[in-house]
C-alpha cells in the first residue's frame, strides 16, 4: 500500500518561449518603464525593505492599461490550460474570465515581499520580466497549516520555493500564502501580478446595470 497525495494545492508553471516570448516582453518592459518613476512601497504599512509597487493599494490594471494584449491572450490560454488539467469545465465554470487588476513590482538589492495572500480572488499570478534567477525566489506557504498540531506530521516541509526565471509564469489560487526572500543581488528582479476572477451567474441579479 502507498501512500497517496491527497488535496494537494495546484500551482501551475509554465515558460513563454519564441516569438511568444518576445512579444509579451516587450509589452511588460514599456509599461514598466512608463511607470517606474511612479512606483512606490507600501509606507502605510510601515513595510520598510519591502518591494515597490505600481500603486499600492492595487487599485489598478497595467495590463489594461497599457493594452498589453499579446501578453493577456498568452496569459488567459494558460489559465484555461490550469483549469483543464485540474479537471475543471472552464467552458462552464470560466466561460467569463477578467484580469482584475494588475501591477508591476520592483524588487532591488535588500528588499523583498513579505508573506500575504490574495483575498477571495479565484487565480493568482506572476510574471517574471527581468530576474538572473538569484535575486529572490518565491515561496508558498502550504494550506494545511493543521498539520502543526501534530507531533509528526509538524515534521513534513510547509513551504516550497521556485526560482524565478526570464519569461516564466506562475498561477495559483488566490488563498495561497507567499511571499519572496530578499533580493541579495545588486541586479532589480522586475515581474508583473495579477488577479483573476471568473464572473459568477448571479452578478446581473445582485448588481444591474444602471441606465445612464
Amino acid at each position: 500500500m502507498t501512500v497517496q497525495p491527497w488535496f494537494p494545492t495546484p500551482i501551475y508553471i509554465d515558460h513563454l518561449e519564441g516569438e511568444e516570448l518576445a512579444a509579451a516582453q516587450a509589452e511588460l518592459m514599456a509599461m514598466f518603464q512608463a511607470q517606474r518613476l511612479g512606483m512606490a512601497r507600501r509606507n502605510s504599512l510601515n513595510e520598510s525593505g519591502t518591494h515597490q509597487l505600481t500603486d499600492p493599494n492595487f487599485r489598478c490594471n497595467v495590463l489594461e492599461q497599457y493594452a498589453c494584449g499579446q501578453f493577456r491572450h498568452s496569459l488567459m490560454r494558460r489559465v484555461h490550460s490550469y483549469l483543464t488539467q485540474l479537471g475543471i469545465d472552464a467552458a462552464y465554470w470560466a466561460s467569463e474570465l477578467a484580469v482584475v487588476n494588475s501591477w508591476a513590482t520592483l524588487t532591488e538589492r535588500g528588499e523583498s515581499a513579505y508573506v500575504h495572500d490574495h483575498g477571495n480572488t479565484d487565480i493568482s499570478g506572476v510574471y517574471y520580466i527581468q530576474t538572473t534567477g538569484e535575486d529572490g525566489d518565491i515561496w508558498f506557504k502550504t494550506p494545511n497549516e493543521v498539520q502543526s498540531h501534530s507531533y509528526l506530521f509538524q515534521h513534513i516541509p510547509n513551504s516550497q520555493s521556485v526560482k524565478p526565471h526570464v519569461g516564466q509564469l506562475i498561477l495559483w489560487p488566490g488563498y495561497m500564502w507567499h511571499g519572496t526572500h530578499i533580493n541579495r543581488t545588486d541586479h532589480p528582479r522586475v515581474s508583473v501580478s495579477f488577479n483573476i476572477q471568473a464572473r459568477r451567474w448571479y452578478q446581473d441579479r445582485l448588481f444591474p446595470q444602471k441606465n445612464t
